[in-house]
């Protein structure tokens, strides 16, 4: 009878598997997300480079909510630039530089695309940015 149960345990295991029930842990793919990426990119003369981070903030015993950090630093990556926050971490779909600027656009699900326009080495949110024709997101 322990053989029985063994061998059913197996079978169903199997089955689980080559039925795709086993849980997914690989990222969308980069092709789904647009012209942005969730990797650390470059600037392009190379000057900057931007990093994204997930941080939890606690709110309460209860209560935590993940957000993208996104934190500009100098090309060798000793120097911290500049950082903010665009996004909960949950709806964040990447960031992108402008072809010919230091401007910096993200995407998320919840708030859409938005450009954080470059000024003297801060990077403010711009809500009347027009994004430029070569800067596609993955809701376009």
């Amino acid at each position: 009878m322990r053989a029985f149960f063994k061998i059913m345990a197996v079978w169903m295991l199997q089955i689980c598997l080559l039925s795709g029930c086993a849980q997914r842990t690989e990222e969308p793919p980069k092709s789904n997300w647009g012209s942005f990426t969730a990797e650390d990119t470059y600037s392009y003369d190379k000057k900057y480079v931007a990093v994204q981070t997930v941080e939890t903030e606690e709110y309460s015993r209860t209560t935590k909510v993940r957000y993208v950090r996104v934190t500009i630093l100098d090309a060798s990556r000793e120097k911290e630039i500049f950082s903010f926050i665009p996004a909960r971490a949950r709806d964040f779909w990447g960031i992108c530089w402008e072809s010919d600027s230091y401007n910096i656009w993200t995407q998320s699900g919840d708030v859409g695309v938005f450009c954080y326009r470059y000024e003297d080495e801060t990077w403010v949110r711009d809500e009347t940015a027009v994004r430029p024709e070569d800067i596609v997101s993955k809701y376009d």
